[in-house]
């Protein structure tokens, strides 16, 4: 238990560090929500908008890869689908950044503070997805953003201080715009 009579949970370690990300940097940290959501991304101080956050890494999956390794796609929990045959599976924190606890919410909504930019190299089946904030982000304040149409829990709808931030249960009945580097 925290000093504060809180529970204390300990976020799993991650193996892959990017230089430089708001992780190394201390302006973000790693900890429990205290919800069904599990661990989530927390900035630690002001991070103003267009803060790079960090890179979304893991094991590069085609489509197929992607299908075979997760017949049921519900249970691919830290795969980010980039393109329609482009994944990257973080789920072995041994071979995955922190962005992997970045939780979910819907593109528009206060509770969505993160957009990714996908940067294709000129090595084929290389990608580097970079995350970065697209609003000013308080200090405690959870990142998310929105992992997009495909997205959809089974069940009731979760909501976070009604601020969008979406955990299990959402289907939302407003489909995501999509996911990009538009600010």
């Amino acid at each position: 238990m925290a000093d504060d009579g809180s529970l204390l949970f300990v976020p799993p370690a991650v193996g892959v560090r990017v230089p430089g990300d708001a992780l190394e940097k201390g302006i973000v940290a790693v900890r429990h929500t205290g919800t069904i959501k599990g661990f989530g991304v927390f900035a630690s101080t002001h991070m103003g908008k267009g803060t790079w956050v960090g890179d979304y890494v893991g094991v590069v999956l085609t489509q197929q890869e992607f299908l075979e390794a997760y017949p049921r796609a519900e249970d691919a929990q830290y795969v980010l689908g980039v393109n329609d045959n482009y994944n990257i599976d973080a789920v072995d924190p041994a071979r995955s950044s922190f962005c992997r606890f970045i939780n979910h919410a819907l593109w528009g909504t206060p509770g969505c503070n993160v957009y990714i930019d996908v940067v294709k190299r000129k090595r084929q089946r290389t990608k580097d997805v970079h995350l970065y904030t697209s609003r000013a982000v308080q200090p405690g304040e959870e990142l998310c953003f929105d992992y997009g149409p495909q997205y959809a829990w089974k069940g009731p709808l979760i909501s976070n201080d009604e601020a969008g931030v979406y955990g299990p249960g959402n289907i939302p009945e407003t489909k995501a715009e999509g996911l990009g580097s538009e600010t």
